[in-house]
């Protein structure tokens, strides 16, 4: 028994007290907590002020239907994952119960006290891999906003250029750098259209030696929208596993103002 898989609480609902002490007592030997009740109505009633991990229902109770006890509890919204356990080995009740999200069916038959910690064991421990999938997909998926927050809102122009030197995205500050409203006037144009006649051989083979892998950084002096700027650039390209270059990035800071003060200096 995994460490990680021991102590999940496993509730019987079995009428049959004798069977019910059993399924109790081999699945305490493999490390499980496990409590047993004799209806469904016991059961809903447990449920209520209880947690379980996994229910173990015998088809048939006294009072309800394993199906009719899933039901109910689904009502109850207090939905538990389930196997069932029957004596009847009609395969339409297991297609049933599969369809109302049953983990497996097993029979009564005298393998049923060696199988039933087995499966036990290992739908808990499947559904403990899918709830760690479930909160790595969700931390991966906060990562990934805080990123696109700080990218969104940084101080100076982010923005992706694809092979052919087109805008992929561009924040906030980048809009505002070349006079954008939104992303979606910007991507897809040209990246050398907004650098100046005078800059777009220089900066075009930088960009070009971007793609084959290597940085660069550089200053240049523009005019947008009737006003000179200066700004302070760089390519970044991003590379795979296998080292090819995936895409570029671009980091662009406006530093009119330390231009002019440096002017001044003069």
């Amino acid at each position: 028994m995994r460490d990680d898989i021991s102590q999940s609480m496993i509730l019987i609902v079995e009428d049959d007290q004798g069977l019910r002490v059993l399924h109790r007592r081999c699945l305490e030997r493999e490390g499980f907590l496990a409590v047993g009740v004799g209806s469904g109505a016991e059961a809903l009633a447990w449920l209520e002020d209880h947690r379980a991990d996994l229910l173990v229902l015998d088809f048939k109770l006294p009072d309800m239907t394993a199906e009719e006890l899933v039901v109910a509890l689904a009502k109850a919204e207090t939905e538990v994952p389930f196997i069932v356990v029957t004596g009847h080995g009609d395969e339409r009740i297991a297609v049933k119960m599969m369809k109302q999200g049953a983990k497996d069916y097993l029979m009564k038959d005298g393998h049923l006290l060696d199988l039933l910690p087995l499966v036990v064991s290992r739908i808990i421990e499947q559904m403990q891999q899918e709830q760690k999938l479930e909160h790595a997909q969700d931390a991966l998926s906060k990562s990934e906003e805080r990123y696109r927050m700080l990218i969104e809102n940084a101080p100076v122009s982010i923005h992706e250029i694809d092979f052919e030197g087109r805008f992929v995205s561009i924040n906030l500050a980048g809009l505002d750098m070349i006079g954008m409203k939104s992303e979606d006037q910007v991507c897809g144009l040209a990246y050398l259209d907004y650098v100046g006649s005078e800059n777009r051989d220089h900066i075009g083979d930088l960009l070009e030696r971007a793609r084959e892998g290597d940085p660069a950084s550089f200053e240049f002096r523009v005019t947008i929208q009737g006003v000179v700027r200066f700004l302070d650039s760089c390519f970044v390209p991003l590379k795979d596993n296998m080292g090819q270059v995936v895409k570029i990035m671009g980091v662009t800071q406006d530093i009119t103002g330390l231009k002019t003060a440096e002017q001044d200096l003069v």
